[in-house]
């Protein structure tokens, strides 16, 4: 499936209207005969069809780009982080050291994060409070990005 960049919607949008208009104004000034203005009207609606055939495929393969980008957060950095500390909620240092490899491997996706989670992982590990704001963050990013994925594809309808 071949998906279109925003720029090149935007160009289709415009001769669509610049079309549109030229239509309308050859129609208005009597420029057009009259045995031509049935098939020049097809032609707009098919120009129309195309064009909203166009922009309905870029806004799915859009939406479909984020929710792969929500399942590779939760994937990759989301739950791998939520799996390490569990069980060390109330010493969450002690797991540090022990697993600090795996930390680290995890952290190779922490640009899959959101932008607070992504601070306090890289202020981490220090101590124990601000591994604590850590896993406090990665749960609530956990559920905020649940109920994203879960609305994304919940809005797969013929026309969005």
């Amino acid at each position: 499936m071949k998906t279109y960049t925003k720029e090149s919607l935007i160009v289709v949008s415009i001769i669509a209207l610049l079309s549109i208009s030229a239509v309308i104004g050859l129609i208005r000034n009597n420029y057009v005969e009259a045995n031509i203005i049935i098939p020049l009207y097809i032609s707009f609606v098919a120009v129309l069809f195309s064009y909203s055939a166009i922009y309905t495929q870029g806004t799915r393969a859009h939406r479909q780009e984020e929710i792969r980008l929500i399942e590779k957060s939760l994937e990759n950095f989301y739950r791998p982080l939520q799996n390490l500390f569990s069980g060390y909620e109330q010493n969450p240092i002690d797991c540090y050291q022990e697993q600090k490899t795996k930390f680290l491997e995890i952290g190779c996706y922490r640009h899959l994060s959101e932008t607070r989670a992504l601070l306090y992982f890289e202020k981490c590990p220090q101590d124990n409070e601000s591994l604590k704001e850590l896993i406090k963050q990665v749960m609530e990013d956990i559920d905020m990005l649940q109920k994203k994925y879960k609305e994304k594809s919940n809005n797969e309808g013929f026309f969005s």
